[in-house]
């Protein structure tokens, strides 16, 4: 079920079909977005390329489908962008990844104090 989720959300952004272009589901700061698949078609097709080619070699190279989705979402964190955050969420869950390590990847890799030396946040997922 998580990959053919997965595979679904993938084709939809390959055809456009973001949450984006529905009105309904895009809340209260719908004016400031931007679909960049309709604003920048080639750059858009770029980009999902580019994951296609990411998903593939982490499949060969025998990266768990739930950590792909995890990177892709620290990625999103750090490019502060709210939308590949809730969407790349959505897919973690979906292939099975836990909400505690979802969360644990938003820390970012700081401990509770700041004296003490910083964990790059992979390192936090216990892998």
């Amino acid at each position: 079920m998580s990959t053919e989720n997965n595979k679904k959300s993938h084709a939809q952004r390959e055809r456009g079909e973001t949450l984006l272009t529905n009105p309904a589901t895009r809340g209260p700061f719908k004016e400031n977005r931007v679909n960049l698949s309709k604003a920048a078609p080639g750059l858009y097709q770029s980009i999902v390329n580019l994951d296609r080619l990411a998903s593939e070699l982490a499949a060969s190279a025998g990266i768990a489908e739930g950590l792909t989705h995890l990177l892709r979402l620290r990625a999103s964190q750090l490019n502060q962008c709210a939308y590949c955050v809730r969407l790349h969420t959505r897919d973690a869950l979906a292939s099975g990844e836990s909400s505690d390590r979802i969360s644990v990847c938003s820390h970012g890799g700081k401990r509770a104090t700041s004296m003490t030396k910083s964990v790059p946040p992979l390192r936090l997922l216990k892998l």
